[in-house]
Protein backbone atom coordinates (compact mmCIF):
# COMPACT_ATOMS: atom_id res chain seq x y z
CA UNK A 1 0.00 0.00 0.00
CA UNK A 2 1.20 3.54 -0.60
CA UNK A 3 2.83 5.49 2.22
CA UNK A 4 0.72 8.30 3.49
CA UNK A 5 2.80 11.33 4.51
CA UNK A 6 1.86 13.93 7.01
CA UNK A 7 0.90 17.24 5.43
CA UNK A 8 4.11 18.97 6.71
CA UNK A 9 6.55 16.35 5.32
CA UNK A 10 7.62 16.97 1.67
CA UNK A 11 8.15 14.07 -0.71
CA UNK A 12 11.80 13.00 -1.33
CA UNK A 13 13.39 14.59 -4.39
CA UNK A 14 14.37 12.31 -7.25
CA UNK A 15 18.20 11.72 -7.51
CA UNK A 16 20.15 13.64 -10.16
CA UNK A 17 20.91 11.68 -13.31
CA UNK A 18 24.61 10.67 -13.63
CA UNK A 19 26.80 12.65 -16.05
CA UNK A 20 27.47 10.87 -19.35
CA UNK A 21 30.76 8.92 -19.35
CA UNK A 22 33.70 10.32 -21.26
CA UNK A 23 37.12 8.69 -21.74
CA UNK A 24 40.09 10.27 -19.93
CA UNK A 25 42.82 12.09 -21.81
CA UNK A 26 42.86 14.82 -24.46
CA UNK A 27 39.77 16.06 -26.20
CA UNK A 28 38.40 13.90 -28.98
CA UNK A 29 37.16 16.93 -30.80
CA UNK A 30 38.27 16.39 -34.42
CA UNK A 31 38.77 20.13 -34.78
CA UNK A 32 41.27 20.23 -31.90
CA UNK A 33 44.94 20.89 -32.70
CA UNK A 34 46.74 17.62 -33.39
CA UNK A 35 50.10 17.25 -31.65
CA UNK A 36 53.09 16.74 -33.93
CA UNK A 37 54.14 13.15 -34.53
CA UNK A 38 57.69 12.46 -33.28
CA UNK A 39 58.84 11.86 -36.86
CA UNK A 40 57.71 15.38 -37.73
CA UNK A 41 59.71 17.02 -34.95
CA UNK A 42 63.23 18.35 -35.43
CA UNK A 43 65.72 15.69 -34.29
CA UNK A 44 67.89 18.40 -32.72
CA UNK A 45 65.77 20.52 -30.36
CA UNK A 46 68.56 23.11 -30.15
CA UNK A 47 70.01 23.27 -33.66
CA UNK A 48 71.86 26.51 -32.98
CA UNK A 49 73.86 25.08 -30.09
CA UNK A 50 74.83 21.54 -31.12
CA UNK A 51 72.03 19.86 -29.20
CA UNK A 52 72.24 21.91 -26.02
CA UNK A 53 69.77 24.60 -24.95
CA UNK A 54 72.52 27.11 -24.22
CA UNK A 55 76.15 27.17 -25.32
CA UNK A 56 77.46 26.91 -21.75
CA UNK A 57 75.54 23.65 -21.22
CA UNK A 58 77.88 21.79 -23.57
CA UNK A 59 79.89 19.44 -21.31
CA UNK A 60 82.84 19.66 -23.70
CA UNK A 61 83.27 23.35 -24.54
CA UNK A 62 85.94 24.35 -27.04
CA UNK A 63 85.62 28.13 -27.44
CA UNK A 64 88.56 28.22 -29.86
CA UNK A 65 91.21 26.71 -27.59
CA UNK A 66 94.60 28.22 -28.42
CA UNK A 67 98.27 27.86 -27.47
CA UNK A 68 98.94 28.72 -23.82
CA UNK A 69 95.36 28.16 -22.63
CA UNK A 70 94.63 26.75 -19.17
CA UNK A 71 91.81 24.18 -19.06
CA UNK A 72 89.39 24.28 -16.12
CA UNK A 73 86.69 21.92 -17.43
CA UNK A 74 86.22 18.97 -19.75
CA UNK A 75 87.31 20.05 -23.21
CA UNK A 76 86.92 18.41 -26.64
CA UNK A 77 88.85 20.00 -29.46
CA UNK A 78 87.17 20.78 -32.76
CA UNK A 79 90.35 21.94 -34.51
CA UNK A 80 94.13 21.64 -34.37
CA UNK A 81 96.01 23.86 -31.91
CA UNK A 82 99.22 25.57 -33.02
CA UNK A 83 101.90 25.54 -34.14
CA UNK A 84 102.72 26.92 -30.70
CA UNK A 85 105.89 29.01 -30.32
CA UNK A 86 106.29 27.71 -26.77
CA UNK A 87 104.00 25.58 -24.60
CA UNK A 88 100.65 24.18 -25.68
CA UNK A 89 97.91 23.58 -23.09
CA UNK A 90 97.82 23.41 -19.28
CA UNK A 91 95.50 21.59 -16.88
CA UNK A 92 94.17 24.03 -14.29
CA UNK A 93 91.68 21.81 -12.43
CA UNK A 94 91.18 18.28 -11.12
CA UNK A 95 88.72 15.68 -12.47
CA UNK A 96 88.68 16.91 -16.06
CA UNK A 97 89.40 15.44 -19.50
CA UNK A 98 91.12 16.83 -22.57
CA UNK A 99 89.72 14.94 -25.56
CA UNK A 100 91.41 16.08 -28.76
CA UNK A 101 89.01 14.00 -30.90
CA UNK A 102 91.91 13.15 -33.20
CA UNK A 103 93.09 16.75 -33.59
CA UNK A 104 96.71 17.81 -33.18
CA UNK A 105 98.55 20.02 -30.74
CA UNK A 106 101.55 21.28 -32.72
CA UNK A 107 104.80 22.74 -31.46
CA UNK A 108 107.88 24.44 -32.87
CA UNK A 109 110.64 22.14 -31.57
CA UNK A 110 110.44 23.41 -27.98
CA UNK A 111 108.16 23.71 -24.96
CA UNK A 112 105.61 21.19 -23.69
CA UNK A 113 102.48 20.10 -25.53
CA UNK A 114 100.30 19.37 -22.48
CA UNK A 115 101.34 20.20 -18.92
CA UNK A 116 99.77 18.52 -15.87
CA UNK A 117 101.18 19.83 -12.61
CA UNK A 118 99.86 19.15 -9.09
CA UNK A 119 96.59 17.65 -10.37
CA UNK A 120 94.34 14.70 -9.43
CA UNK A 121 92.31 12.41 -11.72
CA UNK A 122 92.79 14.05 -15.11
CA UNK A 123 92.84 12.49 -18.57
CA UNK A 124 94.51 13.22 -21.92
CA UNK A 125 93.05 11.23 -24.80
CA UNK A 126 92.95 10.94 -28.58
CA UNK A 127 95.51 13.70 -29.20
CA UNK A 128 98.31 13.94 -31.73
CA UNK A 129 101.06 15.90 -29.98
CA UNK A 130 103.85 16.80 -32.34
CA UNK A 131 106.96 18.94 -32.44
CA UNK A 132 107.59 19.68 -28.73
CA UNK A 133 110.50 19.06 -26.40
CA UNK A 134 107.99 17.02 -24.32
CA UNK A 135 104.64 15.89 -25.64
CA UNK A 136 103.11 15.54 -22.15
CA UNK A 137 104.72 16.58 -18.88
CA UNK A 138 103.15 15.33 -15.63
CA UNK A 139 104.56 16.49 -12.30
CA UNK A 140 103.51 15.84 -8.69
CA UNK A 141 100.10 14.44 -9.63
CA UNK A 142 97.90 11.44 -8.85
CA UNK A 143 95.73 9.25 -11.11
CA UNK A 144 96.61 10.74 -14.47
CA UNK A 145 95.46 8.81 -17.55
CA UNK A 146 97.20 9.20 -20.92
CA UNK A 147 95.44 7.05 -23.49
CA UNK A 148 94.99 6.72 -27.27
CA UNK A 149 97.44 9.50 -28.12
CA UNK A 150 100.15 9.79 -30.76
CA UNK A 151 103.47 11.44 -29.94
CA UNK A 152 105.44 12.38 -33.04
CA UNK A 153 108.71 14.23 -33.61
CA UNK A 154 109.04 15.13 -29.92
CA UNK A 155 112.22 14.68 -27.90
CA UNK A 156 110.19 13.07 -25.08
CA UNK A 157 106.80 11.53 -25.72
CA UNK A 158 105.72 11.76 -22.08
CA UNK A 159 107.70 12.73 -18.98
CA UNK A 160 106.33 11.73 -15.57
CA UNK A 161 107.98 13.05 -12.41
CA UNK A 162 106.59 12.51 -8.91
CA UNK A 163 103.44 10.77 -10.16
CA UNK A 164 101.32 8.16 -8.36
CA UNK A 165 99.03 5.67 -10.14
CA UNK A 166 99.36 6.88 -13.72
CA UNK A 167 97.77 4.91 -16.57
CA UNK A 168 99.61 5.15 -19.90
CA UNK A 169 97.92 2.91 -22.42
CA UNK A 170 97.28 2.45 -26.16
CA UNK A 171 99.52 5.32 -27.21
CA UNK A 172 101.75 5.48 -30.29
CA UNK A 173 105.21 6.99 -30.61
CA UNK A 174 106.75 8.05 -33.91
CA UNK A 175 110.30 9.30 -34.37
CA UNK A 176 111.02 10.14 -30.74
CA UNK A 177 114.32 10.45 -28.93
CA UNK A 178 112.75 9.03 -25.76
CA UNK A 179 109.19 7.69 -25.56
CA UNK A 180 108.62 7.67 -21.78
CA UNK A 181 110.86 9.19 -19.11
CA UNK A 182 109.89 8.22 -15.55
CA UNK A 183 111.19 9.68 -12.29
CA UNK A 184 109.65 8.89 -8.87
CA UNK A 185 106.67 7.11 -10.39
CA UNK A 186 104.76 4.63 -8.20
CA UNK A 187 102.00 2.11 -8.99
CA UNK A 188 102.04 3.02 -12.69
CA UNK A 189 100.30 1.00 -15.40
CA UNK A 190 101.83 1.01 -18.88
CA UNK A 191 100.37 -1.23 -21.58
CA UNK A 192 99.81 -1.59 -25.33
CA UNK A 193 101.94 1.37 -26.33
CA UNK A 194 103.34 1.01 -29.86
CA UNK A 195 106.66 2.68 -30.74
CA UNK A 196 108.15 3.23 -34.17
CA UNK A 197 111.58 4.74 -34.87
CA UNK A 198 112.14 5.50 -31.18
CA UNK A 199 115.70 5.56 -29.85
CA UNK A 200 114.82 4.92 -26.15
CA UNK A 201 111.55 3.32 -25.13
CA UNK A 202 111.65 3.89 -21.35
CA UNK A 203 114.11 5.94 -19.34
CA UNK A 204 113.69 4.98 -15.68
CA UNK A 205 115.01 7.21 -12.92
CA UNK A 206 112.98 5.52 -10.18
CA UNK A 207 109.69 3.82 -10.85
CA UNK A 208 107.59 1.02 -9.37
Amino acid sequence: CAEVLPPDRPAAAAPDAPAPWAPPGPSLDPDATRPAHPSEADADPYPDHDGYPYPDHDPYPDDAVACGDVLYEDTRLTHDVGPCPGDGLFFGADDITLDCAGHAILGSAGGVGVTVRDRFDVRVEDCRIEGFLSGVLVEDSVSVTIVDNTFAHDFFGARLEGVTAPVVEDNEGEELQNAFALERVTRGYFAHNVLDLVIVGFALGSAE
